[in-house]
């Protein structure tokens, strides 16, 4: 890595064909999003649809690394952190829309919190609501089980979708978690040094999980503020591949438990969750949604989960 710059954020963005929104999300910092010292890199998978002539064209000043195949999610992030010279380091999806000064409150809470190694802002979907970003509960029976029924709505105020969702009660703003969903995350540079980023053996999900885990292993704490804000279309760049996001789900899923210990009696039981999760999935795809392509692709993620690679 570059030698850090102190003050400085370095800003990574991964992306694989989602040239528009791409642009869309590096305007949002430029105008406001972001008004601290930063620099802005660009990883770009192999994309197909224009993505780094458009970012060289328009945004001279992004560092655009282009590489020659798609790395996946983790290793193409740690490409960025091998160019980043800054003292923290914000990971961003490029389907994020960065509210005015999202950034800087980050970087505010985490100078103030000399504790919390990664913090995480609100984020919300298109239509104002907020996603799910803060977990309480690390991948296992229990996390998959909790997925599979859908706590959080068939019993949102219970003591399990508490555990499951860590939101901070008023009149606080905000709260340690367990762990962060990866749209958006500050990571300090120093726990980028000790943890060497994210584990490439996971190609897409759980590596933010994972990275969570070992920073909080070497004494450093997760926290979630929700005095940042960002906007998450969420999962742009995988529509047209929803079923083989879903086997890479299933494929990471098993590799974080078995990297962190699961006990092998626990194993079958929690992929019969998984399993259930994604039959659940195809359920809702039917009776909410009516979409038979939604349903058969929750259903197809079964098989890339277990027999074919995705």
């Amino acid at each position: 890595m570059k030698a850090e710059r102190a003050g400085l954020v370095s800003i990574v963005i991964v992306n694989w064909n989602t040239r528009n929104l791409l642009l869309r999300c590096i305007g949002s910092i430029l105008d406001g999003g972001c008004s601290v010292p930063c620099e802005i890199i660009v990883v770009d998978n192999a994309s197909a649809d224009g993505s780094v002539d458009a970012v060289r064209s328009a945004y001279p000043n992004v560092t655009v690394i282009a590489n020659d195949r798609n790395l996946g999610f983790a290793s193409a992030n740690n490409v960025g952190f091998a160019r980043a010279s800054g003292e923290s380091i914000l990971l961003l999806n490029p389907d994020t829309i960065v509210s005015e000064k999202a950034a800087d409150k980050l970087v505010a809470f985490l100078e103030a919190h000399s504790d919390v190694g990664i913090v995480g802002p609100l984020i919300v979907g298109q239509d104002g609501c907020p996603q799910i970003s803060s977990f309480g509960i690390a991948p296992s029976l229990r996390e998959a089980f909790l997925h599979a029924i859908r706590i959080w709505r068939i019993a949102p105020k219970s003591r399990l979708a508490r555990q499951f969702l860590m939101i901070p009660r008023e009149p606080e703003d905000w709260i340690y978690t367990r762990h962060l969903l990866g749209a958006c995350m500050l990571v300090r540079r120093r726990v980028i040094d000790q943890t060497n980023g994210f584990d490439e053996r996971f190609f897409l999900f759980l590596e933010e999980t994972d990275l969570c885990y070992r920073t909080q292993q070497m004494g450093w704490r997760i926290a979630y503020y929700v005095g940042a804000r960002i906007t998450h279309l969420g999962e742009q760049s995988m529509l047209h591949i929803l079923d083989r996001s879903g086997g890479y789900y299933i494929r990471s899923y098993n590799y974080f438990c078995r990297k962190h210990g699961m006990g092998r009696s626990s194993v079958p039981a929690t992929n019969l969750c998984l399993i259930m999760g994604l039959i659940n999935e195809a359920a809702i795809a039917l009776a909410k949604h009516r979409s038979i392509t939604r349903a058969a692709n929750s259903l197809r993620a079964i098989w890339y989960g277990y027999v074919a690679k995705p």
